[in-house]
This record gives C-alpha cells, sequence and structure tokens, in this order.
C-alpha cells in the first residue's frame, strides 16, 4: 500500500518519507523578537484601565472567542498597518505571526466577532484615546506647552450610485453665492474701517471726507455657548452716498483686542515657529493616516461610528510614531525651529 495517497486532507500533519508526523507549532517568539510596535501596543494596553472593556462581554453564557483586551490590541496594531477591513483583520489574525502572537492560544477571531467588538466598544473609545495621551504624557513624549488644531477632509461612506437632487444642488449653490458676496461686503468694510479716524474724547469715527459716525446703541448678542458678545453701533445720518441716506458701522473692542493679540503673536520670532510646528505637525498627522495607512474613505456610517473609527486611528498613529521614535532612538519631543 503506497503511503502517499490519499494523504492531501490531512492538513495537520505532514509526510516524511513513508511516515506521516503530526505538525508543531513553534514558538512565535523566536521569529519577532525585534518587533517594537508589537511589544508596544501590548505594553500600552496593559497599562490602561480597561475595566469597562472588560464588561462589554457578559460572564454568562458562551465563553467568547477572544477576550476583549486581546481584541483590542488586535485591533489598534491592525490599524497601524493600515488594516481597517474586518475580513482583512480576520485573515490577518489568520496568516499574520504577529497577531497570532497577540492571541497566544485563543483562536482567531471570523469577521462577525471583530465588528461585533467595535460596535460594543463604540462609547468607549473617547476614554481609550485619552488613556493613550496620558500615557504619553507620563514617558513626556508630548508637550502641552502649544496645541495645534487643524482639519482635514475624509470622503463618506457613501454608495457610488448614489444622486443628489438638482434642488438641493441649487440650495447649496445659492448658499455659497451669498457666503461669497457676504465675504466680499466683509472685506470692503475692513479696508473702509482702515482709513476711518477715531475720536476718543467724542466717542465717534470721522471719515476722509470728514463725515461722522454717531455712537447710537450697543447691541448684545448671546452665543450658544452663553458667551455674549458687546458691539457698539456707530452710525452717520448724513452719508447721501449712492442712494444711500444713512450708514452704520459695527465695532466689537472685545474682538479687535483679541484679533491685534493674534496678530501680534503669530508674527513674533516664536509665533512664527509655531506657525512651522502646526504646519508639519498637525498637516503631517493627517499625512501619516491618509498616505501612511490610505485611510481615505470613512468605512462605517453614523455620527458615533465615525467618531469611535477616528479615535482608534488616533491611537494607532500614535503607536506608530513611539515606535518609530524608540526604534529610532530619538525619543526627545519634535520641536522645528525657523531658519
Amino acid at each position: 500500500m503506497n503511503i502517499k495517497k490519499h494523504t492531501l486532507s490531512l492538513t495537520n500533519y505532514t509526510l516524511v518519507n513513508d511516515t506521516i508526523q503530526l505538525k508543531i507549532n513553534f514558538n512565535t517568539e523566536i521569529y519577532i523578537q525585534d518587533d517594537v510596535k508589537l511589544r508596544l501596543v501590548k505594553n500600552i494596553i496593559e497599562r490602561m484601565n480597561l475595566s469597562e472593556l472588560k464588561k462589554v462581554y457578559s460572564s454568562y453564557g458562551r465563553k467568547t472567542v477572544v477576550n476583549p483586551v486581546t481584541m483590542l490590541e488586535i485591533l489598534i496594531f491592525c490599524y497601524s498597518e493600515g488594516i481597517f477591513s474586518s475580513r482583512e483583520i480576520e485573515k490577518a489574525c489568520k496568516y499574520d505571526l504577529r497577531i497570532k502572537y497577540l492571541l497566544d492560544t485563543e483562536q482567531a477571531p471570523d469577521h462577525s466577532t471583530i465588528n461585533r467588538f467595535r460596535q460594543k466598544i463604540t462609547e468607549l473609545t473617547p476614554g481609550l484615546l485619552n488613556q493613550m495621551v496620558q500615557i504619553l504624557i507620563e514617558e513626556k513624549q508630548i508637550d502641552l506647552s502649544s496645541i495645534y488644531i487643524d482639519g482635514t477632509k475624509i470622503e463618506d461612506y457613501a454608495n457610488i450610485y448614489s444622486f443628489v437632487w438638482r434642488g438641493s444642488i441649487e440650495k447649496h449653490q445659492k448658499k455659497l453665492k451669498d457666503w461669497k458676496e457676504k465675504l466680499e461686503k466683509y472685506k470692503k468694510d475692513m479696508e473702509f474701517r482702515k482709513n476711518l479716524k477715531y475720536d476718543e474724547k467724542q466717542d465717534k469715527y470721522i471719515t476722509l471726507e470728514g463725515k461722522e459716525f454717531i455712537r447710537c446703541k450697543d447691541k448684545h448678542t448671546k452665543k450658544k455657548s452663553g458667551y455674549i458678545s458687546t458691539t457698539k453701533v456707530y452710525r452717520c445720518f448724513d452719508w447721501n452716498t449712492k442712494g444711500q441716506k444713512t450708514k452704520g458701522i459695527y465695532i466689537s473692542e472685545t474682538f479687535q483686542k483679541y484679533r491685534e493679540k493674534s496678530l501680534k503673536n503669530i508674527t513674533s520670532k516664536e509665533g512664527i515657529e509655531e506657525r512651522i510646528n502646526r504646519s508639519i505637525q498637525a498637516e503631517g498627522a493627517f499625512s501619516k493616516i491618509k498616505e501612511g495607512l490610505s485611510y481615505t474613505r470613512f468605512h462605517h456610517r453614523g455620527k458615533a461610528n465615525i467618531i469611535s473609527e477616528i479615535n482608534l486611528i488616533s491611537v494607532a498613529i500614535n503607536l506608530n510614531k513611539l515606535a518609530s521614535k524608540i526604534i529610532k532612538k530619538d525619543l526627545e519631543i519634535i520641536k522645528y525651529k525657523a531658519a
């Protein structure tokens, strides 16, 4: 009898000469001993308070395929590698040796388990990102003396065959046209104000032609945040230009004060350096998301799911940056200087 026949279905065995031998799984630690990011993701997750995360699965009933802590480690590591699809994460769990190391002896989860887990931790991801930031602060990897704010555009998760009604397009075009008109009017008003002379004693503004703007009243506006802004209203009653009998100007002293202070700050030596760092670091972070991780389109629908996704990506980006600094043996906070 030829033992080589009918052995194709014996996937857990190997054929050596004429003997069938059981395959043995070797210790994966040998092959990934130099993987900094893999060790780092475990260290970071272990430092977090995961008491709420451990409650996402009930302690009663069927045992979970993978415990939630391991699932979080897998999710963060896959995101840091640019793997976002649940089916691609499932594939990585089966064939990527690094993920097998994270799984240890646990069974690889399927795509349904991965998606359910993402849904369960939607409300927990802001806290996870916050803890990541706190760890980086403790490790002196974040300098809170400057905070940079920027924005970017990411395509939404919409059907490629979806269409927009003509009425909707025309409505938004009208809004855009109105916005442009307001912007042009604002620019003209700002140019007009530059040429006004202020009489502090009589609290009035005078044009180059000698026409006076007298203070009539104060306008108080309450913002959504609860802040009340005060605007001084000045009016010229003998304007008589282009059929316009009167003309008013609106002055917010608080706004002007902060605007002048802001201009002074950003044009100072320190301000120039801060603008350089904002340009490189804030915009650089978006570049790492879009170009580095190829994340140009959301993979989920709904505001809560999108926020959760961004939080997880933010943790992954910080993981990548810290791992890169450790490999380069340069753990100093990066601060660019003006030439």
